[in-house]
């Protein structure tokens, strides 16, 4: 038996945004069913084409828990000069309230 809903209600089951679900029946992955304006998906051809590798599942991590941390590179400290912030730009300040006097 088919498990027929609207795109909303199975993008809020998949963790994933309408339009993705859209984009599946707009390219012919999955097949949309027109019920007067509102257009219907069935999980469970969703569930066939994420085992058959047609559709990658959003609820699964991209990439693999193998995968090789690669570290940053480290970036040389930056020294501020009086009266500017560590980017080398003018001061900046929270809010009015806090600004120096004569601002």
């Amino acid at each position: 038996m088919a498990r027929l809903a609207p795109i909303p209600t199975h993008a809020r089951n998949l963790t994933c945004v309408p339009k993705t679900i859209e984009r599946w029946v707009d390219t012919g992955k999955i097949t949309g069913y027109l019920d007067g304006k509102t257009v219907l998906v069935d999980l469970d051809e969703i569930e066939a084409a994420f085992k058959a590798g047609t559709l990658r599942d959003p609820r699964r991590p991209r990439f693999s828990p193998k995968a090789k941390l690669v570290p940053l590179p480290k970036r040389p400290e930056v020294v501020p000069e009086a009266g500017h912030s560590a980017t080398g730009g003018p001061r900046t300040i929270n809010s009015i309230h806090n600004a120096p006097e004569g601002r």
